[in-house]
């Protein structure tokens, strides 16, 4: 409920004075920042080129820290331009094989009806190198190619249409520690970026 939460740091940075790490987090909420204690991301917000938010997701882990779900919320917009109703476009349901990796993604619509579902292929240092994505009735939509640094992070990863087709590339920045803080989606052809997500 992170409407409630910026409510409570607000509280909470009057009643102590200021103090400077209630105004830190406060200050990194309003930026976009969703972390937990545990610095699982929680929330990613996506924008476009003028930097309106656009889309959202929020984020589930079970009890071993695993990323096991998430929710895929869109931002409608009216004639005028101003925000429309936030619209719950998807869920995602995560399944692991016996070494803890993603093994399948379910994607339910907002009704609970199975719409499509990932597999993925992952190289000889257990790094997802592949995905699959298909239909509900099997058939494939489309796939990804994932790379990475010598420090093992995802750099950058493709989108293709099932005919082979490039759709879509995204590129990965991480802050000093290695954490995700920025992702950006470019056009194939062009270069230019279409839209971000940011992530801290």
């Amino acid at each position: 409920e992170y409407d409630k939460a910026l409510e409570v740091l607000r509280e909470a940075l009057e009643k102590t004075g200021n103090d400077q790490s209630i105004a830190d987090k406060l200050a990194e909420m309003e930026a976009g920042t969703y972390r937990d204690s545990a610095q699982n991301i929680r929330r990613s917000n996506t924008y476009d080129l003028d930097g309106t938010l656009v889309s959202y997701t929020e984020y589930e882990y079970d009890e071993l820290g695993r990323r096991c779900g998430w929710s895929n919320y869109y931002l409608g917009s009216t004639e005028t331009g101003e925000q429309g109703p936030i619209e719950l476009i998807n869920t995602c349901v995560v399944t692991f094989d016996d070494k803890n990796r993603p093994e399948r993604y379910q994607f339910y619509d907002p009704e609970g009806e199975l719409t499509e579902w990932d597999t993925f292929v992952y190289n000889e240092d257990g790094l997802k190198s592949e995905q699959y994505r298909y239909e509900a009735d099997g058939s494939l939509n489309c796939y990804f190619y994932f790379y990475y640094n010598d420090a093992g992070l995802e750099t950058r990863y493709e989108g293709y249409w099932s005919d082979g087709t490039m759709y879509s590339y995204w590129l990965s920045e991480y802050d000093e520690n290695g954490e995700l803080i920025r992702e950006t989606e470019h056009d194939p052809e062009t270069g230019e970026v279409i839209r971000y997500s940011t992530f801290d």
